[in-house]
C-alpha cells in the first residue's frame, strides 16, 4: 500500500504552551525530505495555520546534522515530471 518505508523518514510534533515543535526525522539520509515527509510536514503547517493556540513553529532535526535538501529523483518519481 502507501505506507512509508522506514528510510521515508517522519516528520513528528510537540508542544510547549504556543510552540509548536516540528521535528524532521530522516538522519540516513542526512534529512533529506522525502515525498512523505514533505506531504506531512504540508499538513501539519496548514494544521497550524488554523489553531490560534499557536503562537510559532520551530522546526528542528532528530539528528545533529542541521541541514536538510530534496532527493530530486524521487520526488520526480513521487509528483511526475511535470518539467
Amino acid at each position: 500500500g502507501d505506507e512509508a518505508r522506514p528510510t521515508d523518514g517522519a516528520v513528528t510534533t510537540s508542544i510547549d504552551g504556543a510552540v509548536l515543535h516540528i521535528t524532521l526525522d530522516r538522519p540516513s539520509h542526512r534529512n533529506s525530505l522525502s515525498p512523505s515527509m514533505i506531504d506531512s510536514l504540508i499538513g501539519v503547517l496548514v494544521a497550524a495555520a488554523s489553531d490560534d493556540a499557536f503562537a510559532k513553529t520551530i522546526p528542528e532535526f532528530s539528528s545533529p546534522n542541521q541541514r536538510f535538501g530534496l532527493q530530486v529523483h524521487s520526488h520526480k518519481r513521487y509528483y511526475g515530471n511535470s518539467g
